[in-house]
């Protein structure tokens, strides 16, 4: 096994805010992928991406790691640690302070909010590939002899899951809007919904999502999508779970990963990327 890795900065930033690792180990490769978002994003998915490479190297030889029922008891842990100390870090180097309602404020009391993607996969001399994530940075297989046959190993994160939905609108309450993107209207809250009442997908025509100011992300061609908070607030996400982004999980959003477990048995190329590069990858390998 090879590992390669690159962080570029795009859109004329100084500052890219994704960070990732990959390491080999004896028994496998690890790598991680953090995409951070938001003011801060940096300092959140520095902070992620150290923790996960410093803990996932010393838990790799658990036994607990080659039984799949027992992987959510060795790394939901993982998540939940590198959940709190990006608010610590956050605090602690953007001159913040934690409110009553466990929220994180500026000196003028501006709510500071920022969060990351996380995706980390364990690849093993056997082609064992164990896949957990929060967020939309993708891991995707390519095999070397077949790469239009791609396998995605993440699942979907964003607004437009109906399944998130359903977790969401039960499991909080004031829950977050599933909304999609409009670029004539402010705040998110108040965007066109995604979901009926019933949580079957809404469709619109040419016509309306002209009139909205809908639009589509990416080269795939999926429309933009936010779980926004319900007013009062107006706080909006892309990602239905994530690190950080601390006001949001007070609506249903969450650190939880979802795990998954593969089994590569031929030759083939793994690509773990933030959202852009992973639909840029898909375009060349086709």
């Amino acid at each position: 096994m090879r590992g390669a890795g690159l962080s570029v900065c795009a859109s004329g930033s100084s500052d890219s805010q994704d960070r990732f690792f990959c390491k080999q180990l004896v028994q496998c490769t690890i790598a991680g992928v953090f995409d951070g978002h938001g003011k801060y994003g940096s300092i959140a998915a520095s902070t992620a991406c150290a923790l996960f490479e410093n803990q996932l190297s010393q838990l790799i030889s658990s036994l607990e790691f080659q039984h799949p029922d027992k992987l959510h008891d060795v790394l939901d842990p993982c998540f939940d640690t590198a959940h709190k100390l990006i608010k610590n870090e956050i605090i602690a180097n953007a001159g913040g302070r934690l409110g009553a309602d466990g929220l994180i404020y500026s000196a003028s009391s501006m709510l500071i909010d920022a969060g990351c993607t996380a995706t980390i996969v364990i690849v093993f001399q056997t082609g064992r590939i164990i896949c957990a994530h929060v967020g939309d940075s993708d891991a995707v297989v390519f095999p070397q002899h077949a790469v239009n046959e791609y396998r995605q190993l993440t699942g979907d994160h964003s607004a437009y899951n109906p399944e998130e939905h359903a977790r969401i609108t039960q499991s909080a309450e004031p829950h977050a809007l599933f909304v999609y993107d409009s670029r004539n209207i402010r705040p998110k809250n108040l965007c066109p919904p995604v979901f009926s009442s019933a949580g079957t997908h809404l469709s619109y025509t040419s016509a309306e999502r002209r009139l909205l100011g809908m639009y589509r992300k990416n080269i795939r061609g999926d429309l933009g999508t936010y779980v926004a908070s319900p007013a009062p607030s107006h706080t909006a996400s892309a990602m239905t779970r994530c690190l950080g982004a601390f006001e949001m999980h007070q609506f249903g959003v969450c650190h939880v990963p979802q795990i998954s477990v593969h089994t590569v048995s031929t030759p083939a190329i793994l690509v773990v990327a933030s959202d852009g590069t992973i639909m840029l990858t898909r375009a060349l390998m086709m």
